[in-house]
Formats: structure tokens, C-alpha cells, sequence
């Protein structure tokens, strides 16, 4: 039995790192070599097949959510099928906190591969690289969506300034009961709340 395992520290709560990892879903989201992901279900017993880039079936990967602890932030899946040359691969994520903007993710596996120490190596190398790869995409995509939530508040905020300030104006000029001023107004507020809507 082969065991790898990566601890990595990164800058964003742990509650969010855990929601889109215990998700079991959307993985190319946060892995530069997958191309796409399906997931079927939700919670334990769900599955989940993803490609890689030449989204040939040989590359298809098929994964089974074995376990799912929200109090512990740990969850555990298998790999049934895949085109690996390795057998029994069953692999563990734990999410731990550190203070409210910050978390460690531990990912590890274990498998066995046949008696080349190379293959050995290789998968070794490659488990390790994927870890690293999806920790690091997980922490980047939680960040750019807290960056874009603070410039769609931004935005807003200076909308409904600008907003009470025209209306104000409006009201000084006796326009404020102009039908074209609400039709304008009433346009220019559903179009902004679409455009700064927080996901």
C-alpha cells in the first residue's frame, strides 16, 4: 500500500474551502487539468466523473463520496474506475481552521500499483502534483470571488449615492414626477441590481 499525503495552508475561511470541496461537485473549477465534471447525487454515495483534457473516455475518472463529516470537515471518496495503473485508491480531505481567514487543507490517498518502482513513483509524483494543483486553484477561486463581491458592493454603493443625488436634483427641478424620469429610474435601478448581484 502506497499512502501520499499534502498539507497546504491557505488564505481563505475554512467554511467556504469546506462547502465547495464537500460539494463533490464542479472540480474543474478549481483544477487547471480537468476539463469538465459530473456529479451525480449529493452527499454520500454521490459519484463523480471527470476528464482531462482530451476528454477521451480513457481519461475519464470515476469517483464515489464514501464519507462526509461537516463537523469535522472531513470527507473520504474512492476512485472506481480510471486510467491509472493502480487498484483500492480511497483518498481523505480534511479541513482545518486557523483563526477566520485562513485553513489548512490536508489531502491525502492511499492505493497499490503493481511491482514496478517506477509506477510507483510516477503516481507518487502525480498524486502529489494534483493535490497541490486543486488546493491552490481552491484558495485562488474563493479569493477572486471575495474581490468581486467587494467591487459589486463598491459599485452599488456608489449607484445609490449618485441615485439620491439625482433624485434630490430631480425634486429641486419639479421633474420628479416626470413619467420618463420614473421609466429611467426604475430601468437604471433593475439593471444595476442585475450587474452587482452577489453570488
Amino acid at each position: 500500500m502506497t499512502a501520499v499525503t499534502v498539507n497546504k495552508t491557505i488564505q481563505v475561511p475554512a467554511s467556504e474551502a469546506w462547502a465547495k470541496l464537500s460539494s463533490f461537485k464542479n472540480i474543474e473549477e478549481i483544477s487547471p487539468i480537468i476539463v469538465k465534471s459530473e456529479t451525480i447525487g449529493a452527499g454520500v454515495g454521490a459519484t463523480r466523473i471527470y476528464y482531462m483534457p482530451d476528454n477521451g473516455a480513457a481519461a475519464a475518472i470515476h469517483e464515489t463520496l464514501h464519507k462526509v463529516e461537516d463537523t469535522t470537515m472531513e470527507l473520504q471518496y474512492k476512485m472506481t474506475k480510471g486510467p491509472f495503473p493502480i487498484s483500492g485508491y480511497v483518498s481523505d480531505i480534511k479541513v482545518t481552521a486557523i483563526g477566520d481567514f485562513s485553513c489548512t487543507v490536508t489531502w491525502g490517498c492511499q492505493f497499490e500499483t503493481d511491482d514496478k518502482a517506477s509506477n510507483n513513483s510516477a503516481m507518487i509524483e502525480l498524486f502529489e502534483g494534483f493535490y497541490h494543483a486543486i488546493i491552490e486553484g481552491l484558495e485562488t477561486r474563493i479569493q477572486n470571488k471575495h474581490k468581486l463581491q467587494k467591487q459589486k458592493r463598491f459599485i452599488l454603493d456608489l449607484f445609490w449615492t449618485i441615485f439620491f443625488y439625482f433624485i434630490h436634483y430631480l425634486w429641486k427641478t419639479n421633474e420628479l414626477t416626470n413619467t420618463y424620469s420614473f421609466v429611467f429610474i426604475g430601468l437604471l435601478i433593475v439593471f444595476v441590481e442585475v450587474l452587482t448581484r452577489v453570488d
